[in-house]
């Protein structure tokens, strides 16, 4: 969902119908993602039992011959009954994906008895184009109790409201927590990655004014390798005072923004010194290891900016061919001039809108 979210824009996007073969980041996002994602929401809807069935009939009444979504849809009809054609024509005809909000959620104290809490919750999709058929997964926390309760918010249209009733007072509702429904993300679900900058049109690339000749021909080799088919926009970071709200790649261990990336992301466990660097839990030393970091804009949730640090410097054609292969994550950590990869992680997401505090105070963990 990430990827998709990130590498396609409403230009890039097209039907699953039209799907052949990956040829770039957005055509593998729609084919790949959104296709598994189709096959997830069905499995979900049926259990895993009768959608082992499903794919075995399908198997069996389309073997050696070629065959298409709607022959699938056939088979779930057949297999679990009710009309799937609707259903999967959506995801397959259609581009785009749904937005969702948590338009409303509110408590109410209702009748002593078994419930006598309820959770009113109001999701809307946001998106321009015409709503689409999902069953949205909806998490609620109580007070004293080790499980949430789960529901399922099912047919929504652009407009749905769910009810949970509830043994004991509620304190938190999750959305979607586990990311269930094919749909495009907000930028503060979950973590920024690479594919957050990758996938941004025209990134500006800030090169280190203090690098040799030699190093800085490796990072304008490299900004011309990603910025293809374009040319990079590139700047040295001694004639810009601030760092944009924009897409930007910050290069080299000597830029002086690199230190304002890493504070950026702080809270996540990172600190840069001169001499290490505390990386989620990992000690690194930057005379000898190359260090990829990825932050938000600061005005801008959604566009992100990425520090590439390379030692030695003959590390850098090595990232500029490996880092694209690399998106899902947030930070990265390489040693050698090859260079090989010792630590990958993603950030945790720290203020998502599909959470809500039911409570005036601190919010609990989801379990």
């Amino acid at each position: 969902l990430k990827k998709y979210t990130d590498m396609v824009s409403k230009g890039e996007d097209f039907p699953l119908s039209k799907f052949g073969s990956r040829h770039s980041a957005a055509s593998e996002a729609v084919g790949y993602g959104k296709s598994l994602m189709l096959f997830h929401m069905a499995r979900r809807a049926v259990g895993d039992e009768d959608f082992l069935a499903a794919l075995s009939l399908f198997d069996r009444e389309n073997r050696f011959t070629r065959a298409a979504f709607a022959d699938i849809a056939t088979a779930f009809t057949d297999e679990t009954g009710g009309d799937w054609g609707p259903f999967v024509e959506e995801w397959v005809a259609r581009k785009g994906a749904p937005e969702l909000k948590i338009h409303e959620a509110r408590v109410e104290e209702g009748a002593p008895g078994e419930a006598p809490w309820r959770v009113m919750v109001h999701l809307r999709q946001i998106q321009e184009e015409e709503p689409f058929p999902i069953t949205v997964p909806v998490a609620v926390t109580l007070e004293g109790r080790e499980d949430p309760i789960w529901v399922e918010a099912g047919s929504c249209g652009r407009d749905c409201v769910v009810e949970v009733p509830c043994p004991a007072r509620p304190v938190r509702v999750d959305v979607d927590p586990v990311f269930d429904v094919m749909r495009r993300l907000d930028a503060l679900e979950v973590p920024p990655a690479l594919s957050t900058v990758f996938g941004a049109e025209d990134p500006l690339f800030v090169l280190p004014a203090a690098a040799s000749n030699e190093e800085m021909a490796l990072w304008r080799q490299l900004a011309t390798d990603w910025a293809r088919p374009a040319d990079p926009r590139c700047l040295l970071d001694s004639v810009i005072e601030a760092l944009p709200d924009t897409p930007a790649w910050v290069l080299g261990w000597g830029n002086r923004f690199g230190a304002e990336i890493a504070g950026r992301v702080a809270e996540q466990g990172v600190a840069v010194e001169t001499e290490k660097v505390q990386l989620v839990g990992d000690t690194l030393s930057p005379s000898d290891h190359s260090l990829v970091l990825v932050a938000r804009a600061k005005g801008n949730p959604a566009a992100a900016l990425g520090w590439v640090a390379a030692a030695p410097a003959e590390a850098v054609p090595g990232l500029g061919r490996k880092l694209p292969h690399y998106t899902r994550y947030s930070y990265l950590a390489f040693r050698g001039s090859e260079p090989e990869n010792v630590a990958k992680g993603m950030w945790q997401p720290l203020r998502s809108p599909m959470v809500r505090n039911l409570t005036d105070g601190e919010m609990p963990a989801l379990v």
